[in-house]
């Protein structure tokens, strides 16, 4: 699922080259539908990248299968086949949902890149954690490490990897990091005794996360103008010169979050939006965003605007 600085940070995108205070009314729904869009992109990528380890079996079987060679081939190069071709994490994968709904309608169509499955699955092989399989001792563990290995390659040890997402999805490397973390615990619901996956992703997971986005970006719109005022209250007319347009849309979410998300505790709103401030702003915004925010909190707390209620909230 979507985490929640990534919801922020589609948010903040949609956001950004938008002139907030004029938005109203119809002006808002292809704003909104930009995020929706985005949000489904997300999923759509992580099923692509989930579905690869089996259109890579399948191009294995098809075009690099050993025992078909006409030359004498080695135990090893049958058994590192094997342990892709013939793993039966692998093979579950395609019975499920997400899997099925990527080969109805892929958003990328992985034979186009035939050339780089037959390096990935080569390179695999010769890579740190390729070599870090027992490869001649086939077991539960030994299949299980196998897919986990695989996935790590793509997403930490592959750099032609990122540049095929890059081209395929703008957002891959905003994204790219939650799209791991999912890959990871779907690894971790496998049950072995079983011998099935148990994938908890459904559809009414992306509306969620979709209106979680929603939310924060209408609110972020309707309080604009008066959330603008509190920060040029509280700052400087030399840095309100020097204020970045980023650093004051992130600013005024962070406030939103405050003023108008109960459940968000205060300190977490703050850090985030310090957090992706640096990565998205200038160098010195980090300081200059928790700067602004800190003394605002203070200010609301002394007048007891926050409705926080909860343990930890404040």
């Amino acid at each position: 699922m979507l985490t929640r600085r990534l919801i922020r940070i589609k948010v903040f995108q949609s956001l950004y080259g938008e002139t907030l205070s004029t938005i109203s009314g119809s002006q808002l729904h292809p704003i909104v539908n930009k995020l929706k869009k985005s949000s489904v992109g997300f999923y759509q990528t992580f099923q692509s990248v989930l579905a690869f380890p089996l259109v890579c079996k399948q191009f294995m079987e098809n075009h690099l299968n050993p025992k078909e060679e006409k030359y004498i081939v080695d135990e090893l190069s049958v058994k590192t086949y094997e342990s892709i071709a013939n793993n039966p994490i692998i093979k579950d994968l395609e019975n499920q949902n997400l899997v099925i709904e990527y080969f109805n309608n892929p958003s990328i169509n992985w034979l186009d890149y035939d050339g780089f499955i037959r390096e990935a699955y080569q390179s695999f092989i010769k890579s740190k954690i390729g070599n870090s399989i027992d490869i001649l001792n086939p077991n539960w563990p030994f299949f299980f490490q196998t897919i986990k290995a695989f996935f790590d390659y793509l997403m930490i040890d592959n750099p032609n990897f990122d540049q095929i997402m890059e081209g395929e999805r703008m957002q891959w490397y905003d994204e790219k990091l939650a799209i791991d973390l999912m890959l990871q615990n779907v690894l971790k619901t496998y049950k072995t005794e079983k011998g099935q996956f148990q994938l908890k992703i459904k559809k009414d997971h992306v509306l969620r996360d979709q209106n979680l986005g929603i939310d924060l970006l209408e609110k972020t719109i309707a309080h604009y103008d008066e959330i603008q005022d509190i920060i040029d209250e509280q700052t400087t007319k030399w840095e309100l010169e020097r204020m970045a347009k980023v650093d004051r849309i992130l600013m005024t979410m962070a406030l939103v979050e405050m003023l108008h998300f109960s459940d968000i505790p205060v300190k977490v709103s703050i850090n985030e939006y310090i957090d992706i401030a640096k990565a998205y702003s200038t160098k010195d915004s980090g300081k200059f965003v928790n700067g602004i925010l800190d003394k605002i909190k203070k200010e609301f707390v002394e007048a007891d605007k926050l409705n926080k209620s909860g343990r930890g909230l404040l």
